[in-house]
């Protein structure tokens, strides 16, 4: 469950770095769904 977690939280931080582009955010959302 650990690894879970820290996955989860730097998908959060991509996210928000990413959000003025809004690719990261696709990107992630995508490993989210795959994963």
């Amino acid at each position: 469950l650990g690894e879970g977690a820290a996955a989860r939280r730097f998908r959060i931080e991509a996210v928000a770095e990413s959000d003025a582009g809004g690719r990261w955010l696709v990107c992630i959302a995508k490993e989210e769904t795959g994963a």
